[in-house]
């Protein structure tokens, strides 16, 4: 971009990237009041609007910190429209259906029309680069794996842009944990978002890296697919996660509710990174059993279950707790035989021994 077009306001873009508190308050006082007016008045609350500003927030910062972001249209422009369509997709996505809008606010929102393109389609990439990554660590479900080898066998050219990943990415093995300065902006700007909404509570879009590592090398097989065409249980009719309530000590509270509020609110994307920063100050068995189940919904099998058989070899009370979760994980992937041979593990005395028995019976 021709320098002598950058506007002005990207300062704004500046200051998000340098994880700057004063900006990131001032984009709050400034351009907040016009997001939240526009939610509440089309079926949305101020919850709902703390929530769409701060995963607008991390996708700027996403693409800034990878793409050099540049500005050439007012940030109010920029911001008010991403915030509005990306609320529009969430009403359209929760009804299935178009939408009335009720709009008494202005933003001179035609000029950013191009950057806006630009941004979203940035988000849409690396949507599809989580899941190439998660493909190559053999973390997508069946049904996830088998729509991608679909697609890629019938498109070229997304199996070009696969196998160009694949090259790239297979390169930076163990570059797997997310970057501190990424951690360190999400802290800051709930900080910040909690305090302009005089709430605790808060939502922030999944972080995602702008690139993504494998850990291991696998081949990408097309041709004959065996289908087995037995009903067999559904992980979603045994995953009920039971809720967390943390009172660990040595871990700021704020983030321990920042933990507990997202992984309660089904938030686990969210919830994950959040988990791995208490784990760093304490690594106690509770925090490690939550964060291993929210690795399971998310389909991060390899991980959760690492943890999970280190939660099983141990004697705390997530012993059989662990077990369980671990058959699940097992019944997510479709591998029913591993599933069953967990389930037999798993102690009488568990609370929940009626869904084992229940669970059994079904896999006969």
């Amino acid at each position: 971009m021709d320098l002598n077009k950058i506007h002005p306001d990207q300062k704004y873009i500046d200051g998000i990237v340098a994880n700057n508190s004063v900006v990131i308050e001032m984009i709050y006082k400034k351009f907040a009041p016009k997001v939240v007016q526009f939610i509440t008045n089309n079926s949305g609350d101020k919850e709902d609007a703390q929530n769409v500003i701060q995963e607008i927030m991390i996708l700027l910062f996403d693409q800034a910190k990878a793409d050099q972001l540049q500005l050439d249209c007012p940030f109010d422009a920029c911001f008010f429209s991403l915030c509005k369509r990306h609320w529009l997709r969430e009403l359209e996505n929760s009804t299935h259906k178009k939408v009335p809008i009720y709009e008494n606010v202005v933003s001179r929102n035609e000029s950013a029309h191009g950057l806006i393109e630009q941004i979203e389609a940035f988000d849409q990439k690396q949507k599809k680069h989580k899941i190439f990554n998660d493909y190559l660590r053999d973390e997508l479900d069946i049904g996830e794996k088998n729509s991608l080898e679909k697609r890629l066998s019938d498109d070229k050219a997304l199996l070009s842009e696969f196998e160009n990943f694949k090259e790239i990415y297979l390169q930076k093995e163990n570059q797997l944990e997310t970057e501190p300065d990424r951690l360190s902006f999400i802290e800051n700007l709930t900080k910040i978002s909690d305090k302009y909404f005089n709430k605790k509570r808060h939502k922030v879009a999944s972080l995602k890296p702008w690139y993504f590592a494998a850990a291991i090398s696998v081949i990408v097989m097309f041709g004959l697919f065996f289908f087995d065409y037995r009903h067999y249980p559904n992980f979603e009719d045994y995953s009920n996660p039971e809720s967390a309530y943390f009172t660990e000590r040595g871990v700021s509270e704020a983030i321990l509710k920042q933990a507990e509020n997202n992984f309660n609110g089904k938030r686990y994307e969210t919830a994950i990174p959040i988990f791995e920063m208490i784990l760093k100050e304490n690594n106690s068995d509770e925090i490690k059993y939550f964060y291993a189940v929210s690795l399971l919904q998310v389909s991060k099998y390899v991980k959760a279950e690492n943890i999970f058989k280190e939660l099983e070899a141990g004697n705390s009370v997530y012993k059989e707790k662990a077990k369980w979760n671990l058959a699940l994980s097992k019944l997510k992937q479709g591998k029913y035989k591993e599933c069953k041979a967990v389930l037999e593990t798993i102690s009488q005395d568990y609370e929940d021994y009626e869904d084992v028995e229940h669970l059994l019976e079904e896999l006969e």
